[in-house]
């Protein structure tokens, strides 16, 4: 069986390289998060071009609710499609992970290795 993998990343920061990353996994089963506003359907497609098998797009203006911060937002988001998706890792590209850890130690989350 195939480890399902929840991939978060944006437009900004290491999109390239974790969109390379995704390319390289082998028996894997990959769930896309993106964070974006611009490129948010280039970004996914190109997702499922390197072997997503689901991609959520996410935009952080329309999503974010009266006084939460983007923080709170993300990781909600992140580890919500986590659960539904019954994933074992989350890979993130920027300091993502270290919010993440912080809300939710029990879940294997890696940083980006290139």
């Amino acid at each position: 069986m195939k480890e399902k993998i929840i991939v978060v990343y944006s437009e900004g920061t290491n999109g390239a390289s974790m969109l390379e990353w995704m390319e390289r996994q082998v028996n894997t089963e990959i769930v896309a998060v993106n964070f974006s506003s611009d490129d948010a359907f280039l970004l996914s497609n190109t997702a499922m071009i390197v072997g997503a098998k689901k991609v959520y797009m996410i935009d952080l203006v329309s999503a974010i609710e009266p006084l939460q911060t983007l923080e709170d937002l993300i990781t909600s988001k992140v580890l919500k499609i986590a659960a539904k998706e019954n994933a074992s890792s989350i890979v993130a590209a920027d300091d993502t992970c270290q919010w993440l850890m912080k809300h939710n130690p029990s879940i294997k989350i890696m940083p980006l290795v290139s």
